[in-house]
């Protein structure tokens, strides 16, 4: 599996589905910082950890 990040096609910050699988938080956010900042809230507020799966640009753009 190749793991090596590939260059954004149009500058725009990556979109990513940001899951919990200890509760029912699920939200959608632009770029990894935002990414990170959430799951640090989140863990601080719940102890839960979050999974962030990167959301491929054609679903987000339809």
């Amino acid at each position: 599996m190749d793991t090596r990040e590939k260059p954004a096609d149009s500058g725009q910050p990556k979109q990513f589905l940001v899951k919990c699988n200890g509760c029912s938080f699920e939200r959608t956010t632009a770029g990894r910082e935002e990414v990170t900042q959430i799951g640090n809230d989140h863990q601080r507020e719940t102890g839960h950890e979050l999974v962030a799966l990167e959301v491929p640009p054609s679903i987000g753009s339809s």
